[in-house]
């Protein structure tokens, strides 16, 4: 304080002034000659002509929450056992072992905080606000480290590659970047992609499958190739918002979860299956059996309405190869948490762990083939007298030419003992594109016990936000 009665609060953690404020009282204004603090009060007491006393008040004013305003996002920091929350313009470190919060950064940001995730070693935090910016700031003082090419709108995610020193970021006009986060280079800009028609929901990176994927509104999920930094695939037949996206790379499966209730895994590649879908379930609340039990509603059953969900994460998979367990866990709209074994849909499907230094080899053999011209491979389902036909490709919007066969007329008694001849006694000679990475969806009705749910629990009385997982 200083004698014309002005005040300053500074945080001695970052030497920053968080609050500033003067006495109106004008026995305390220009005559201000003594002060002190009464900790076991919280409250502070100015000398002048007279005495005055000021109390210092919390953000929450004793209530029991985290944070009054709402809360944008949190982490989890497994490398210091620490929690973050964004609220606002501010940010606060809460200890995972005993919950308490012991350090808010307040202002880290210039504008509202939309967006944050950590870096790969959990020194650095990327922000991104509703101007558009994403900054880094040193986790011990707030400090800002360096400043990212902005978005022309709101910040949705960011996420980072594990590993590398790459960052991405999303905002909510449908933009995808890439920058590089290098220790003695400036950040730079490598790949921007704009391929939603609307904002960006979700991110999610398979370092395994060297893969992006990104979620948005436009009811979309849009595929990146990594290391060619090129757009790779979308599926664009989803019927919902999409909130959450993750990858179980070891199996080439992808899940998409929307905000419709519905959860569908998908094969990618270099799987030979992929783009297909392999499976889909509805997040539904467990009905009582005949047993006393509680378990999923039947899946053509209409009472089992589906509650929208909001996040989405695969559990790492078990180091003991006996016991491969699936495991999936999600966030809805009602606060509900669930955990899904996959076990026996992976069984019956037949997604199994598969060894993608072969399938990216085949893969990789198969799109030099057809960039150099070489058309589809000859398969025994294609006939020999093909007749030209113009559909557009799987990849990109580029388009080709594929050999259609026509049919072959076959004898009755030939058609009841042959399984792909139809009852009109012509040749079925399956899926044309399929030599082009488009494969024909499989029989997806939905069987009993395929999806089992471990355990649910109300864990929230509106609906979550972010979910973690710790190993």
């Amino acid at each position: 304080g200083d004698v014309l009665g002005m005040f300053r609060l500074w945080d001695m953690r970052n030497f920053r002034c968080v609050q500033t404020w003067a006495g109106s009282d004008s026995q305390i204004s220009n005559r201000l000659n003594s002060f002190c603090m009464m900790p076991p009060h919280r409250r502070l007491a100015a000398g002048g002509l007279k005495i005055k006393l000021f109390d210092y008040i919390d953000d929450w004013n004793g209530a029991d929450v985290t944070d009054t305003q709402d809360i944008t996002d949190s982490l989890y920091n497994p490398h210091r056992g620490e929690f973050y929350t964004a609220s606002r313009t501010s940010l606060k470190v809460w200890n995972a072992s005993t919950g308490s919060l012991f350090k808010v950064l307040r202002g880290v940001a210039g504008r509202e905080i939309t967006a944050m995730c950590l870096s790969d070693t959990g020194r650095k935090i990327y922000i991104g606000d509703s101007l558009g910016r994403i900054t880094s700031h040193n986790m011990n003082s707030g400090m800002p480290l360096c400043e990212f090419e902005a978005h022309f709108a709101d910040i949705s995610c960011l996420a980072v590659w594990p590993g590398t020193e790459k960052i991405f970021s999303a905002s909510w006009d449908g933009v995808v970047r890439i920058h590089s986060d290098e220790k003695h280079r400036p950040p730079q800009l490598k790949a921007e992609f704009q391929r939603h028609r609307d904002g960006v929901t979700c991110i999610a990176c398979s370092t395994e499958l060297n893969l992006l994927a990104t979620g948005g509104t436009d009811a979309q999920v849009c595929l990146i190739d990594l290391k060619t930094l090129k757009f790779e695939y979308s599926f664009s037949r989803m019927q919902h918002v999409i909130s959450a996206i993750d990858f179980l790379g070891t199996r080439c499966l992808l899940a998409i979860a929307d905000q419709g209730g519905y959860i569908s895994l998908w094969r990618v590649r270099p799987h030979h299956e992929k783009w297909t879908r392999v499976f889909y379930f509805k997040n539904a609340a467990l009905e009582p059996s005949p047993d006393g039990e509680l378990e999923l509603p039947a899946p053509a059953a209409v009472a089992g309405t589906p509650i929208p969900l909001t996040a989405m994460k695969f559990a790492p998979m078990s180091q003991d190869p006996t016991q491969p367990r699936p495991l999936m866990y999600t966030a809805d709209a009602k606060g509900y948490l669930r955990c899904w074994d996959l076990s026996v849909l992976c069984k019956r499907r037949k997604v199994v762990d598969v060894k993608l230094s072969e399938l990216f080899k085949a893969y990789q053999q198969e799109q030099l083939r057809l960039a150099a011209g070489g058309g589809p491979s000859p398969t025994e389902n294609f006939g020999q007298t093909p007749a030209s036909t113009f559909a557009e490709g799987a990849i990109g919007k580029r388009s080709f030419f594929f050999t259609e066969p026509k049919e072959e007329e076959i004898s009755p008694s030939q058609a009841s003992s042959n399984p792909q001849l139809d009852r009109r006694g012509t040749r079925r000679f399956g899926n044309p594109l399929a030599a082009f990475g488009i494969q024909e969806e499989k029989d997806l009705t939905p069987l009993p016990n395929e999806v089992q749910v471990k355990f649910e629990v109300r864990a929230h009385d509106e609906a979550v936000s972010s979910l973690h997982l710790l190993n």
